[in-house]
């Protein structure tokens, strides 16, 4: 089994309420910056194709 295990991701769920949200979080983050929806993506699309079928007990 592999797992996906995004940091803080601009999306509805954490409904930022400004861009000062935004600016004080960010830089918190491991990679200095809130993710972005298709980052997710596409690592779960990386992770779902046919390159890494000997990939298992990941977490991503």
């Amino acid at each position: 089994m592999n797992c996906v295990c995004p940091g803080l991701v601009d999306t509805p769920i954490h409904d930022f309420k400004t861009q000062a949200d935004r600016d004080r979080l960010g830089p918190i983050q491991p990679l200095g910056r809130i993710g972005k929806p298709e980052e997710i993506a596409h690592m779960i699309y990386t992770l779902a194709g046919p390159g890494s079928e000997w990939t298992t007990g990941a977490l991503l």
